[in-house]
Formats: C-alpha cells, sequence, structure tokens
C-alpha cells in the first residue's frame, strides 16, 4: 500500500483528545480539555476520562455562552441552550451540543451516517459510489475502502482533506482524509458503521437512538478495555443488500421517530433490479450498485461511455440519494441540515417528556385504586345511606309512640321525672341509628380492605351482599383507627347524651319543682287569706288556691308537651344531619381515597421547548 494511502488511512488511534475532541458534540470543551487529557494518567483509563467527559460536556450544555454565533442565531442557540439546562432528563445532550455547534458558524460541517444492516459491505460500496470523481482514476482510497468492510472495527469517519502523515497506534476510530469534490462543497463528513436488526425487541426510544446517535466502541491501546462513544449525526441513511435485509429492516423500521415531510432517515436498499424500483417515498429508496459500478467503470476507461454512463447511473438509484444528502440553500440561510436536528432535538425532547409524564400518571392509576372497586363501594354507600335513613324514621317512630315514653305525660312528673333522663338516655342509646353506625363500621372496614384508607398499601375488596359476617370486628374497626374515618354518629349521639339528655330532664325538674312551688304559695295564700279575714267564706279563700294549682298545672302541661315534641324533632333532626355528614365524608374518601399523589407537572421545560420552536420558526 503506498505510504501517502497508509498515512491517509487511521488505522490506529489518534490521540484520545483529538479524536474525542473533534466530535461537535464536544467541542466547546476542546480548549479546557486538551491539556487536561494530554498531560493526565487518564489518558489510557478510557471509562473514567469517559466519565469526565460526559460530565464537561453536561456543564457545555448548562453554559452555551459562545462569543462566536452570527447575530442571526443567537436568540435560537440560547433558547435551545435553555433547553437542555431545564430538560437534561429528557434531551439528547450529545445531539442538541450537535445542533450548537451547527449554529456557530455561517458554514457548518454536516455528518451523515450510512449505516449497514448488521454489516457494512454494502455501505462501504455506496459511499465509495457517492464520494468518486467520475473524472479521474480510480483512486487508493478507493481500493482500500473496498476492502475494509472485510475488517472487523466498529466505524470509519470520512473527511474532505489531503491524506494526514500523522504517525497513530491501532485502536482508536480509523479516520481518512479523502480530497473529495462532494465532502468539500457540500461541507459534509461521512460515518460508516452498521447497525444490528437484532434490536428489534428493544424500545421504540433505543431504536431510534441508535439510528441518530450511532455508537461506536474504542478499544485501549492494550486492547483489554473498550469503551464506547455516542457520535451524533445530522443524517442517517440505512442500506442493506436484498430482501433479506429489507425484512429484516422492517421490523426496526416502524419504531424510527421522524418527520414525514422532511425525514433525518433514509434506507435504501440494493435489490440488483433494472431499473431500480421506484416507492415515491422521502424515506425509502432502492439502489442497484452493481449497475453503478459498471458505469462508472465504463465512464472511467473511456469519455466516450458518457451517455451510457448517464444512463446506468441514473438508473440505478443512487443520485436521488445524493440529492436526499445534500440539500440545497441560500447562503444566507440556515442549512436545512442543521434545522432538521434542532427540530429533531425538540421533538425527541417533547416525545421523551410526554412519555415520562405518562408513565408518571400511569404508575399513579397502578398505585391507586381502581375504578371498579370505587363503583362497587359506591353501591355499598348509597345502599347504607338509604337503610341508615329508614332506620332512622322507623326507629324514632316507634321509641317515641312506646308506652313508656308515653307515660311520660306531664301529670306524671311529680312521681316520674326521674325517668326522663334514663328513658331519653336509653332512646339514644339503642334506637338512635344503632344499626347504621356498625355498618358503617363494616364499611369502613372494606374501604380499608380496599385501600381507600391507605395509600402505601391496597388490598384487592370482596363485595358482599350480606351484613358483616365475611368482616372480622377488629379489621372493620381497624379503618376508624387510622382517624380518616368518619365518627359523625357516634360524636353527635355523645353530644345528644351530654347536651340534650340533661337539658330535658333539668326542664321536667323544674316544672314538677315550679309547679309545687306555686300550688304551695297559693294554698298558703288561701289560708292565711280565710284565717285573717272574716267575711272571707272558705269557698272563696278556697278559689285562690284553685287558680295557682290551675295556673301550674296549666303551664307545666303547655311547656312539658312543648319541651318534648321538640327534644324529639331535635333528635331526629340531628339524626339526619349525622347521616348526610356520614355521607358526605364517605363519599368524599371514595372519590379521593387511595390515589397517589398528584404528579407535578414540569411547565418549564415545555415553555423552554415551545420558546425553541419559536425560535427556529424565526430563523430563515
Amino acid at each position: 500500500m503506498p505510504s501517502k494511502l497508509r498515512a491517509g488511512l487511521l488505522k490506529g488511534p489518534l490521540d484520545l483528545a483529538d479524536f474525542l475532541l473533534s466530535c461537535p458534540a464536544c467541542s466547546p470543551a476542546r480548549q479546557s480539555l486538551r491539556s487536561t487529557v494530554n498531560s493526565s494518567p487518564l489518558r489510557r483509563k478510557f471509562p473514567r476520562f469517559h466519565r469526565r467527559l460526559t460530565s464537561t460536556v453536561s456543564a457545555s450544555v448548562a453554559s452555551h455562552e459562545n462569543h462566536f454565533v452570527p447575530a442571526r442565531y443567537k436568540e435560537l442557540y440560547e433558547s435551545l441552550g435553555r433547553v437542555g439546562e431545564v430538560a437534561a432528563e429528557h434531551v439528547d445532550l450529545a445531539r442538541l451540543q450537535l445542533a450548537l455547534r451547527g449554529l456557530e458558524s455561517e458554514r457548518p460541517v454536516v455528518r451523515i451516517a450510512v449505516l449497514g444492516v448488521d454489516d457494512t459491505a454494502t455501505a462501504v460500496r455506496l459511499v465509495r459510489l457517492i464520494l468518486a470523481d467520475p473524472l479521474s482514476s480510480k483512486a487508493d482510497w478507493e481500493k482500500h475502502l473496498e476492502e475494509y468492510h472485510l475488517r472487523d472495527s466498529q466505524g470509519l469517519l470520512i473527511r474532505y482533506g489531503e491524506p494526514s502523515e500523522t504517525p497513530v497506534t491501532d485502536s482508536s476510530l480509523p479516520t481518512i482524509s479523502i480530497p473529495s469534490i462532494t465532502l468539500r462543497n457540500a461541507s459534509i463528513e461521512i460515518l460508516i458503521s452498521s447497525i444490528s436488526t437484532r434490536t428489534s425487541h428493544l424500545l421504540p426510544a433505543a431504536i431510534s437512538n441508535a439510528i441518530e446517535t450511532p455508537t461506536i466502541s474504542i478499544g485501549s491501546s492494550d486492547g483489554a478495555h473498550h469503551t464506547t462513544v455516542r457520535y451524533p449525526v445530522h443524517k442517517t441513511i440505512v442500506c442493506g443488500n436484498g430482501i433479506d435485509d429489507l425484512l429484516a429492516y422492517t421490523k426496526i423500521a416502524k419504531n424510527i421517530n421522524g418527520n414525514a415531510d422532511k425525514p433525518i432517515v433514509h434506507a435504501t436498499f440494493n435489490l440488483n433490479a433494472k431499473p431500480a424500483p421506484k416507492t415515491g417515498s422521502q424515506s425509502l429508496s432502492f439502489v442497484d450498485l452493481e449497475q453503478a459500478e459498471l458505469a462508472l467503470a465504463r465512464f472511467r476507461e473511456s469519455a466516450q461511455h458518457a451517455t451510457e454512463y448517464e444512463r446506468g447511473w441514473t438508473r440505478s438509484g443512487i443520485q436521488p440519494l445524493i440529492e436526499w444528502m445534500v440539500e440545497q440553500y441560500q447562503d444566507s440561510a440556515l442549512r436545512p441540515e442543521v434545522r432538521g436536528l434542532a427540530q429533531s432535538v425538540l421533538d425527541s425532547t417533547e416525545r421523551n417528556l410526554a412519555r415520562d409524564e405518562n408513565a408518571t400518571l400511569q404508575k399513579r392509576e397502578a398505585e391507586s385504586v381502581s375504578e371498579n372497586v370505587r363503583a362497587a363501594l359506591e353501591t355499598e354507600v348509597s345502599s347504607w345511606a338509604e337503610s341508615a335513613h329508614t332506620e332512622l324514621r322507623q326507629s324514632l317512630n316507634d321509641a317515641f309512640s312506646h308506652h313508656k315514653w308515653r307515660n311520660l305525660v306531664w301529670w306524671k312528673l311529680f312521681w316520674r321525672v326521674d325517668d326522663v333522663g334514663m328513658l331519653s338516655a336509653s332512646i339514644l342509646d339503642k334506637q338512635w341509628l344503632p344499626q347504621a353506625e356498625r355498618k358503617a363500621i363494616w364499611l369502613g372496614g372494606k374501604f380499608q380492605q380496599a385501600g381507600l384508607l391507605n395509600q402505601k398499601q391496597s388490598f384487592p375488596i370482596q363485595t358482599t351482599d350480606g351484613a358483616t359476617s365475611n368482616l372480622k370486628e377488629g379489621e372493620a374497626l381497624k379503618a376508624l383507627s387510622t382517624g380518616k374515618w368518619p365518627a359523625t354518629i357516634s360524636q353527635t349521639r355523645d353530644h345528644l347524651l351530654n347536651t340534650k339528655v340533661p337539658s330535658l330532664h333539668a326542664l321536667a325538674q323544674t316544672l314538677v319543682l315550679s309547679s309545687v312551688s306555686t300550688t304551695t304559695l297559693t294554698s298558703a295564700l288561701s289560708v292565711l287569706t280565710y284565717v285573717a279575714t272574716s267575711a272571707t267564706t272558705l269557698e272563696e279563700a278556697g278559689t285562690i288556691a284553685a287558680i295557682g294549682i290551675i295556673y301550674s298545672l296549666r303551664r307545666q302541661q303547655k311547656r312539658w308537651d312543648a319541651a318534648r315534641r321538640y327534644w324529639e324533632s331535635e333528635v331526629r333532626e340531628e339524626g339526619r344531619k349525622a347521616l348526610k355528614d356520614s355521607e358526605d365524608a364517605i363519599r368524599t374518601l371514595l372519590r379521593d381515597g387511595g390515589r397517589a399523589t398528584e404528579p407535578v407537572i414540569d411547565t418549564e421545560v415545555r415553555k423552554g421547548i415551545d420558546r425553541a420552536k419559536v425560535a427556529l420558526e424565526s430563523v430563515k
């Protein structure tokens, strides 16, 4: 092999700093890292150096200060940098840095990946045809490139330039510099690598990343260690040979994200069909590499074969692929490849954000009690509320119509006044919603069992048609111990026992005492009148006593009957209020209980993405 070609093909590792820092994704850190890498003992310890480099790249995205950004790109540059800051968990930092690097120049270098399906043989043939100069004889780099696919390598980087004479060792990414007019005029560089169709089982995001950001394996100088470098690109061509590769690619093609109008991934397959079939798609085409190679060889033999060359080259389908690679644009406009990359970064960031938010919501739903369980408990609550109101009405009607309560008439208070407190307390204890309270405790046990009272643990619920037989009393009472289950019924009963019963009893005692006092005083007055005045007859003196007795008894009758009716209505009303409050509290628990914490939506990320999209649209 000629020495010039051997120097041009960098088979071994160029200096690690030169290699890694030549990547546009890492270039903002070039000056600060070059001296560190060259002098540090970490130079040969790739994993640790790679972690340090990644950290530096992330810091570069956070600062994104560059004084050489053209003024018309300044707003877009800052907006993209801001996305890197606020959406660091969702954005692909390597691709973002490549997009930022493309805005730092009026004529940025565009990197295009050509990935072979499972191997690089077809990719190498395609790249040679794209870069070959038909007006010159077959160059040495073409001959060596034809043999390159036989070597075990993860990638090959092709740049414009004269063959370099820099001596290198044998471990880094092979790089070749060739004086290709296509590379120079289009300001592009080509990365040749492969993609495995065995990744079809991966998530769509992982497959898309593998195509949009190829991963290159780099070995250490002793060959004992390997590290990987993510190599972001502006565009990707996936190429294969034959129907088998086409079918294998279809397994992963559905998982590739992209813009239908201007895709950044294009698949092409060599079917050896004459002419090459036309698909009408911007993301898929077919080529005939043999026909293109034959046409190129014939033209190089003699210019007289120009017509044959033009016909064969056109039928091969290579030219539309070149036109897709190198888009025409005005010098004053933003390069389409840079615009497409920036748009793709923003779209993928938005998709990642939406996917993470959706995963968070799904996790919240999984940790929450299902709607089917809530619907089953809703029926239980409605049934409990209906039966509780029926119980309140019927049980109090029975209690207030019972002969014991009816015996507490006004005229029997004189010898049964102490029974008032006992009977009223007995009514509240035994006939004021006892079943409703027990069923509420049982219902609380079902809520606890379903996980509505404890967000950290949820148990499957088993609905029953019966009462409390299927739920242990201790498990049901556990609901009340949490402090979340409403105890309105028992609290209202205690309130009535402590306030309304004593007040009714005190009123009865007051009425009896008042009647006795009034009767005694009027009787004494009647006796004094009869004794003091001789003209007063016994009948006249007795009239005074009779008036006092009638007045006191009439007042006792009216006030006691009114007090008893008021107490009955108040007990009924307090029961209705207790049931209403309990039902409202239970339905609130049914609606809001057992739900995971509401996820916090980071609106700043979406605002940053929207601002960057607006800035991208404003750049012409």
